[in-house]
């Protein structure tokens, strides 16, 4: 159903019923061993720790400075231009961030990732932060909000579709803006990743 103002979807037993065998094509796959889950969920707690970490350990420029160097690729000469600092001194904040990050963050990677040595940890934070910049972003269109779920997930084109029953071929049409969902394919994707038709449609975020 449709207004002037607002786009929005009434669930219908048709919807609801795809969403069930969404839902139910979740816990029954066979295609995920409890070592591949305990990987991925390891990398989605790591992003969400390390997004924590941001929040409540950095100051407002070292996040401002983290996010232009990390999630907006921009160079140091570009940062400190931005920010009327010089080039040095960005670099020692960068450098300062990474500490903070590594510090709060080392002990709990080399449990998580079951290590003793910290040869892991700069590893393990990269991964976190991509994962973090994707969390950031806000795309524009339905194929990138598919992938940003998909990527927030840790999971491949292979297993969303193992997991949904929506061919790969046809993930990747969506997320290349190839093709238009339908709706089935929309209440499908939002039951699987518990979002809203809406964010998968129009990008609206709606508080559950």
């Amino acid at each position: 159903m449709t207004n002037e103002q607002h786009l929005y979807f009434e669930m219908t037993p048709k919807d609801i019923s795809c969403a069930l065998k969404a839902y139910t094509f979740w816990e029954d796959s066979k295609n995920e061993t409890p070592i591949d889950f305990i990987s991925r969920k390891r990398n989605v707690d790591l992003a969400y720790l390390l997004n924590e970490v941001i929040e409540k350990e950095l100051t407002e420029t070292e996040q401002e400075i983290l996010r232009m160097f990390y999630f907006e690729n921009i160079t140091i000469s570009g940062i400190a231009k931005k920010l009327c600092l010089h080039r040095s001194t960005i670099a020692r904040r960068i450098e300062c961030i990474n500490d903070k990050i590594h510090d709060n963050l080392k002990y709990a990677i080399k449990y998580e990732f079951d290590q003793r040595d910290d040869y892991i940890v700069p590893v393990a934070v990269s991964e976190a932060l991509a994962l973090c910049a994707i969390k950031s972003s806000k795309p524009h269109n339905v194929g990138g909000r598919l992938l940003k779920l998909r990527k927030l997930s840790a999971l491949s084109c292979c297993k969303l579709s193992n997991c949904t029953k929506i061919s790969e071929k046809r993930l990747k049409e969506l997320e290349n803006g190839k093709a238009t969902i339908s709706i089935d394919e929309a209440v499908c994707l939002s039951a699987f990743f518990n979002v809203s038709t809406d964010y998968i449609l129009t990008g609206k975020e709606y508080a559950n």
